[in-house]
């Protein structure tokens, strides 16, 4: 329906400028060279306060041609502003032995991890995606992998620009963490992990944040493992900021 509009939109303007008649038409001139014929041609927009769906992380100008697996999911947030996709699985083996001294254990995920962020506000401002969680705490029970780290691996981030995907250089003001990151504990110490500041409109429409899943790992401190499952819980919060 929206490319219907558009290109209904375009040959109404096409027929003004043409001078081939329109409803629109005001003839307030005879034609001639000196006093044109005016017409006039109007499009008009609202907030976009829809959900934005899952695109394909490595192009975001492309829709996902499969949709988020088991490892992503889509939030359906509304618009203007949202986090669409997220990691939502992390996994380092269900069944390693207790060792008591440090260990650091290799995600048994393969695939690609994303986070997916849709910007359709019209003001320059910028946005920032934040991630922390809680320690990994026995399920069912007290104990915890006290002083833990849970380690994310470099990623590729791509903005969309009109109708391409540009990928970020070094030189741009999509904001990325730019080494490995350790997921912090607690809210209070959340960590920004992806954003832009809003200047020369980007991060506008969609952009991704991409990387291997495979290659995140989980530090366990010395004497702290004990036979059972222990999990975390893992918090993405995107906040709106100002244009700096």
């Amino acid at each position: 329906m929206k490319k219907t509009s558009l290109l209904f939109s375009a040959a109404i303007l096409s027929s003004l400028f043409l001078g081939t008649g329109s409803a629109f038409a005001v003839a307030d001139g005879p034609g001639s060279p000196d006093v044109p014929a005016h017409g006039e041609g109007s499009i008009g927009f609202t907030e976009n306060t829809g959900p934005t769906g899952p695109v394909d992380p490595t192009d975001p100008s492309k829709p996902d041609p499969t949709g988020p697996d088991g490892e992503n999911e889509n939030t359906d947030a509304d618009g203007p502003l949202s986090l669409d996709v997220y990691p939502s699985k992390f996994e380092f083996g269900l069944a390693n032995p207790v060792d008591m001294k440090e260990n650091t254990y290799a995600s048994s995920v393969t695939g690609n991890h994303f986070l997916q962020v849709t910007d359709n506000r019209s003001d320059a401002d910028g946005w920032s995606v934040t991630v922390a969680r809680s320690e990994f705490k026995l399920d069912g029970g007290t104990d915890e992998l006290t002083g833990s780290i849970f380690t994310l691996p470099l990623a590729t981030a791509v903005g969309r620009n009109a109708l391409s995907a540009i990928p970020v250089d070094a030189d741009s003001t999509l904001t990325t963490a730019g080494v490995d990151t350790a997921i912090p504990v607690g809210d209070g110490n959340a960590v920004t992990i992806f954003g832009a500041d809003g200047t020369a409109n980007v991060g506008k429409s969609t952009s991704t944040y991409t990387w291997d899943a495979a290659k995140e790992t989980l530090t366990v401190k010395q004497n702290t493992a004990k036979k059972g499952t222990f999990k975390s819980t893992v918090n993405w919060t995107i906040t709106a900021t100002p244009a700096s």
